[in-house]
């Protein structure tokens, strides 16, 4: 999946702040390294069947796609439902369901296989 930038053509004008703020938490996640990388992808039984090999090559690779996946999944639901962003609440919240939701899709949190089990994303 390629780096794409936040899409916010679709997304009423109103919450692209607040739409911003949460992507800005969460594209900081690409930028830092995390357990939720290439070696945890690779050990997921049901990933893609991709060889990956040195973390220090495919990780970036990983976080890109990672990032890209979480600002399309933030557009989607705030053109979907862009009542959710209108709320008040703290976007670290928001943020932090983002990287839930995008990471259980992709089967890199939550129950096994995930490598990372649901206990220790509080860490």
């Amino acid at each position: 999946m390629p780096d794409e930038p936040l899409d916010v053509s679709a997304v009423p004008a109103d919450v692209h702040d607040r739409v911003q703020q949460v992507v800005a938490l969460t594209d900081a996640l690409a930028d830092e390294p995390t357990k939720v990388g290439a070696s945890a992808y690779a050990d997921t039984a049901q990933g893609p069947t991709m060889s990956i090999g040195d973390e220090e090559e495919h990780g970036p690779a990983i976080a890109r796609e990672l990032r890209t996946a979480r600002r399309r999944f933030v557009a989607w639901v705030a053109a979907s439902d862009p009542q959710l962003f209108r709320r008040r609440g703290r976007v670290e919240t928001a943020a932090a369901a983002v990287v839930w939701a995008v990471g259980r899709a992709s089967r890199l949190a939550g129950a096994a296989p995930a490598p990372i089990p649901s206990g220790e994303m509080h860490a």
